[in-house]
């Protein structure tokens, strides 16, 4: 029997949000992210975008995010592009 591990990245907390601070964000190499559900308060987040790119060509769709001492399994429900959420 072959198990397969749920694959694990980092991120970090966000405090400044909208448009201004994502697109910081973007410019440095990250990728924000929001993380919502189990009925608690949305959690916004920062990754890096190649770390979390790579996840996704290996068509990983459940993955562990670690956030300080924390880790929450997340599936991942959507995902844009570019600004026009395609």
């Amino acid at each position: 029997m072959v198990t397969q591990q749920i694959p694990r990245i980092e991120g970090q907390l966000r405090e400044n949000l909208g448009t201004r601070q994502t697109a910081r964000i973007r410019s440095a190499g990250g990728l924000p992210a929001v993380i919502y559900g189990h009925k608690k308060q949305p959690l916004h987040i920062r990754f890096d975008h190649k770390q979390v790119t790579d996840l996704l060509h290996q068509h990983a769709h459940l993955i562990e995010v670690v956030v300080g001492s924390k880790t929450e399994p997340c599936l991942v429900k959507d995902i844009q592009w570019n600004h026009l959420g395609s």
